[in-house]
């Protein structure tokens, strides 16, 4: 786990918790002083990955949880975000209701994305890394 300042957030994996989650932990790295950039990148990714988790994670069940956690490290420069799910695990999925673009998105978005099993072996673990204070890659 890498150094700094953590918080953590866990809700059931459903659509009415995206935008819950996802603006507890941008609220979060604000409070901490942490502006744009990278702040844009940080909820966007943010909101691809979570939603991945909910459409994707329990399509075979009812559904389970997700949990955000941020970590701003101030002397290293960076935000790590992490999204992690119970569900099936990272799957090809052939009757995907979206466009296939987010985890692309999140690879231009975030300086680094690493898609894994949890220690656990159950589900999906989703690590991206965003330098406060570089040029943000959508400008």
């Amino acid at each position: 786990m890498p150094g700094g300042t953590t918080e953590s957030w866990s809700a059931p994996a459903i659509a009415d918790n995206v935008a819950w989650l996802r603006g507890e932990a941008v609220d979060f790295a604000a409070t901490l002083d942490v502006i744009e950039p990278p702040i844009y990148a940080l909820k966007l990714a943010l909101s691809e990955a979570i939603t991945n988790a909910v459409v994707h994670a329990f399509r075979d069940r009812e559904p389970g949880t997700v949990t955000v956690t941020i970590v701003v490290d101030v002397p290293e420069q960076k935000v790590t975000a992490t999204v992690l799910d119970d569900g099936m695990g990272c799957l090809p999925r052939s009757d995907s209701p979206g466009l296939g673009l987010g985890l692309p998105m999140m690879s231009t978005l975030a300086a680094t994305l690493h898609v894994c099993a949890p220690a656990s072996g159950t589900g999906t673990e989703v690590n991206m890394t965003f330098p406060i204070g570089a040029a943000d890659s959508l400008n």
